[in-house]
């Protein structure tokens, strides 16, 4: 798209920066541009950095099929925005897996993929093995979710006095949660579980976090990095405006899921395609004027 438009046979008086970079990167850039403003460009009300969000990956529980004519695939469920207001809730995807074929990841793997080789073979020998470590064996049903996470100034990315190889600052993230996350994620596992049970068609095993609200919810990250240069119609709210504008600058445009103001419950990638397309457009009408 931006490659077409500089075919554009227009007289150009200034030039136009699209900066996208991802949500990191984006911030750490503007933070780092502070030589001629001090907080670094787009940051004069704070806002650079702030409401980093990801998707939260929750592992919520297992379940037994009680319908197999049903279960010939996977099943996601999600929340009518009816069912949102009323309990105060964000959006997300409970998705229930009826034969997973699950993978070790995180500090704990060598364990659990031990543990999976050795434990699933034997039903006894996995009950007593998960009273230590808790792993998913391969054939279990496992519910899995994409859960929104509410933006929360927070949640940012910030700079540390150390430096990399080009002398730039480099970057801390606090990845924060809020009540509000937790209760999203509690919600949409008691609801979709009591939903299949009604339905007949499964019985779930919620994690011991969804049901105890004292035990921490095991969070994970999803790889959808969103937030930090939030949208919003005044600066005082956000960093660009609906055209991705940065405010107060008449040439520097931000690209990307950086530029959402809240995550949403699925995948940000059409979203964050159909907004560059957008800006195109604009930055084309931009030329031709």
């Amino acid at each position: 798209m931006l490659q077409n438009l500089t075919k554009t046979k227009v007289k150009v008086t200034a030039k136009t920066y699209v900066l996208a970079l991802g949500a990191i990167e984006t911030a750490r850039v503007l933070l780092n541009a502070n030589s001629q403003i001090a907080l670094g460009v787009g940051n004069t009300n704070g806002w650079v950095g702030k409401c980093f969000m990801e998707h939260l990956n929750v592992p919520i529980g297992r379940f037994i099929v009680t319908d197999p004519v049903f279960w010939k695939k996977d099943l996601a469920l999600v929340p009518t925005t009816d069912f949102m207001q009323k309990n105060n809730i964000g959006n997300g995807i409970v998705a229930f897996g009826p034969n997973a074929t699950p993978v070790s990841y995180g500090r704990l793997r060598v364990i659990k993929q031990f543990l999976r080789e050795t434990g699933c073979a034997l039903p006894s020998i996995a009950d007593v093995a998960r009273r230590a470590v808790d792993f998913d064996c391969p054939g279990d049903g496992l519910v899995t979710s994409l859960i929104e996470q509410t933006p929360n100034p927070a949640s940012r990315v910030s700079l540390t006095n150390d430096v990399d190889a080009f002398g730039m600052r480099r970057i801390q993230v606090d990845w924060e949660f809020t009540d509000n996350d937790n209760r999203t994620v509690r919600t949409l596992a008691v609801k979709s579980a009591q939903e299949l049970a009604r339905l007949n068609l499964a019985r779930v095993q919620l994690a011991p976090f969804i049901t105890n609200e004292t035990l921490p919810i095991d969070i994970g990250g999803h790889c959808h990095q969103m937030g930090t240069v939030r949208m919003a119609s005044s600066p005082r709210y956000g960093v660009v405006n609906e055209d991705c504008q940065v405010h107060g600058i008449d040439n520097l445009y931000l690209a990307g899921s950086s530029v959402f103001p809240t995550g949403g419950g699925t995948n940000p990638t059409l979203t964050l395609v159909m907004l560059a397309l957008r800006l195109g457009e604009h930055l084309g009408h931009q030329l031709q004027r």
